[in-house]
């Protein structure tokens, strides 16, 4: 029992202790506020606060140093935007002071209410000064008061670009950055070359090779691309190419490749000097042939790469070869099936096969349906043909010949906000496409069926889209403004079907 009494006298003990400093910490904090609070809101900086805003800035703005120095440009940015106005730079002393720190406004008035206070922030910045180097710069201001006499108060801190890596600790990162910027900006040599769009038509033996410098690297932050001898302006390989706007889509690579490790940038580099050298590739992303880079890597990486190379090529895309969409459709006619004995039914191919497969004409119906369980539902309808639009894919069917030749031209969806979006677009390809169960008095019959809609305060069906009907529109507003939908699935099959049925026979 004794044993138990003195474990919970420890224990309380320990408590108190704990809330002790708790409270100390407590009443600092308030202190700290009263003073700040006396200064007008403009409280006095420690040499911590030094810190973190250097840290700050130079997460803000490493890529624009980076890039000055890789590109080794004026950048033509507006006058009224000093963050970007650096001269023509070759080393980081030329930035002059980055960061102007002011250490807070001090008055007689807090200096005799707060002595011990004000002595100690002096001496921290004492102790800054004496074991800071040269790069940073501390001001004092020298002040004669009344009371309180001649006094020298540090007033400002001045720090060039070297103070701030050592303030901020990221020399290392900013290295190995620059080292990046260097890398990457070097694929401007690029657009001097004469464009070659026989290149990629070489042999994959010859592609495989490693030129010069396309092995992975031991140092894969340093190695840059071979200087070409062309001596050709930019303008002549590459209209509209300038440094500037290349320099925006930099800014952006830059951010990413920082997050990334050597291994990843020496093979986007490879990649990227690769797909240079062969303009117009007409491969699909898999099948480069890149030394030192896997068949997925490209494929993985092509947003980076496009943003990357997009300026130096003149190029919408990198020049892959795209698949072609596989367009699901289904005859629900046996006299229309595909074959030797028309027994193909149901299959994927696309567009330009399954405009091989009718006439114009040969089709007299075709209906558009959004889901899947009710495309697969659908059967028995003559001279029709069922096109799945897999939601908003419906204009992969655009140049679809018989489909706009067909007398009769349905569209089934989701009784909601996307639904009517995707009746509309489908109406920009096929203008006479009719909207089957999708009124009001359908939804009347199974509202009690509908549920939540998560999409309708998303900002693009703020406005009800064009080329829907009066009555398309007056139930597609209801939906929005009640905030549900109703399935295409939760119809009643046999009142579904037999809509469907009836509104072709009547078209």
């Amino acid at each position: 029992m004794s044993e138990k009494r003195t474990a919970r006298a420890s224990h309380t003990r320990a408590s108190a202790a704990q809330a002790v400093r708790a409270q100390t910490e407590t009443d600092k904090v308030r202190n700290e506020q009263a003073g700040r609070k006396q200064l007008g809101g403009k409280y006095l900086k420690s040499p911590r606060d030094l810190r973190n805003k250097a840290k700050g800035v130079f997460v803000r703005r490493w890529r624009d140093w980076a890039l000055d120095i890789a590109l080794d440009t004026v950048t033509d940015s507006p006058t009224d935007s000093p963050k970007h106005a650096t001269l023509n730079v070759s080393d980081t002393s030329q930035f002059g002071v980055v960061l102007d720190f002011p250490l807070g406004t001090v008055t007689e008035s807090f200096v005799l209410e707060h002595f011990e206070t004000v002595q100690k922030w002096v001496q921290s910045w004492v102790e800054f000064e004496d074991t800071s180097p040269q790069s940073i710069e501390l001001v004092w201001r020298q002040v004669s008061w009344p009371s309180a006499g001649r006094q020298m108060i540090p007033a400002r801190v001045l720090v060039s670009f070297e103070g701030l890596l050592w303030l901020a600790n990221m020399k290392g990162r900013w290295e190995r950055n620059l080292a990046l910027a260097k890398r990457f900006a070097s694929l401007q040599e690029f657009t001097t070359r004469p464009v070659q769009t026989d290149r990629a038509t070489a042999s994959d033996e010859s592609e495989a090779s490693p030129t010069p410098n396309t092995e992975v690297a031991s140092d894969p932050s340093t190695t840059a691309a071979p200087r070409p001898e062309s001596t050709l302006s930019a303008s002549d390989s590459v209209p509209g190419f300038t440094v500037d706007l290349w320099r925006k889509d930099l800014l952006y690579v830059l951010s990413k490749l920082a997050d990334f490790d050597d291994s990843t940038v020496n093979r986007l580099f490879l990649a990227a000097r690769w797909l240079l050298e062969h303009p117009g590739v007409d491969r699909y992303p898999r099948q480069l042939p890149i030394a030192g880079v896997d068949s997925k890597f490209v494929e993985k990486h092509q947003v980076l790469l496009s943003r990357l190379l997009q300026p130096l090529t003149g190029r919408r895309d990198l020049g892959f070869r795209k698949f072609d969409a596989l367009l699901w459709v289904r005859v629900l006619d046996p006299d229309l099936g595909v074959g030797p004995e028309k027994c193909l039914l149901s299959f994927r191919a696309p567009l330009i096969e399954l405009n091989a497969l009718f006439e114009p004409g040969q089709v007299k119906s075709i209906v558009f349906v959004e889901n899947k369980e009710s495309f697969l539902a659908l059967e028995g309808l003559p001279g029709t043909v069922a096109l799945f639009g897999e939601g908003y894919d419906v204009p992969n069917f655009a140049g679809l010949e018989w489909a706009l030749a067909a007398e009769r031209q349905l569209y089934w969806g989701d009784m909601d906000v996307d639904g009517f979006k995707i009746l509309a677009l489908c109406r920009q390809y096929f203008p006479r496409v009719q909207s089957v169960l999708m009124d009001r008095e359908t939804f009347n019959s199974f509202s009690f069926l509908a549920v939540e809609d998560p999409n309708v305060s998303a900002s693009q069906h703020n406005t009800c889209p064009p080329l829907l009907t009066k009555d398309e529109a007056e139930v597609r507003n209801h939906l929005k403004s009640s905030g549900q939908r109703l399935e295409q699935e939760r119809i009643a099959w046999n009142y579904a079907f037999a809509r469907v049925k009836q509104v072709l026979n009547n078209s």
